[in-house]
């Protein structure tokens, strides 16, 4: 209940690791910046497999995390998803005001 990266197919475009809500994709080789996927913490959403634009991520269910190391990650993805929302309420709320500011400059 994980999943791998395709080394040879990966062009380290990273969004795999940008987008990973457990941060749990690392560079493991920091001189030749290939990723890797640590299964202990792979909530399996298939999150990095969506994202990645070579196709080069594949589920593996045989690799699967022990229990502790999985219900940390899944408290870190809900960590994760609770920033991103506040992120995306302050710019909606920023947004809002500009737009309620510029309203009232143009009359």
């Amino acid at each position: 209940m994980a999943y791998v990266i395709d080394q040879d197919r990966c062009i380290n475009c990273a969004w795999c690791r940008r987008e990973c809500p457990t941060d749990t994709i690392h560079y493991f080789d920091q001189a030749n910046r290939k990723h890797n996927i640590d299964p202990q913490f792979c909530i399996d959403c298939d999150i990095c497999a969506r994202v990645c634009p070579m196709d080069c991520i594949s589920h593996k269910p045989e690799l699967v995390p022990d229990p502790d190391s999985l219900a940390h990650a899944k408290q870190r993805a809900r960590a994760w998803a609770r920033d991103r929302r506040q992120l995306k309420l302050g710019i909606r709320a920023y947004a809002e005001s500009q737009v309620v500011k510029i309203a009232g400059n143009g009359s």
